[in-house]
């Protein structure tokens, strides 16, 4: 029994806290948290529970394709600032300066 013992205890993964870390994500998910809750009371009170649940799922689903969509290009064309790359090459030059303008 101490064996089995002694070979799970060398082989644990070591849990480690960065505080930092841990503690920004846990401010970002408060901060999305109370301002989805606050959004989707007014959201509800204009359009009802099912349809807000639907607006909800379909926004999540834009966003979804949209990132597996940049995702994919990221990995098919890897480039230094992908995103403002992507809208010179793809949409329009004028719009990436932009948007260059708008990240920096």
């Amino acid at each position: 029994m101490a064996d089995i013992r002694k070979c799970h205890q060398s082989r644990a993964i070591p849990r480690k806290i960065n505080r930092a870390l841990t503690s920004q994500m846990i401010v970002i998910s408060t901060t999305v948290g109370v301002g989805f809750f606050v959004n989707s009371g007014d959201t509800m009170a204009l359009a009802g529970p099912g349809a807000t649940i639907l607006a909800f799922a379909v926004v999540g689903l834009i966003a979804w394709g949209a990132m597996d969509g940049l995702s994919e290009m990221v990995v098919f064309w890897p480039v230094p600032n992908p995103l403002v790359q992507f809208v010179q090459t793809f949409v329009d030059r004028d719009l990436g300066t932009v948007v260059h303008f708008a990240y920096w």
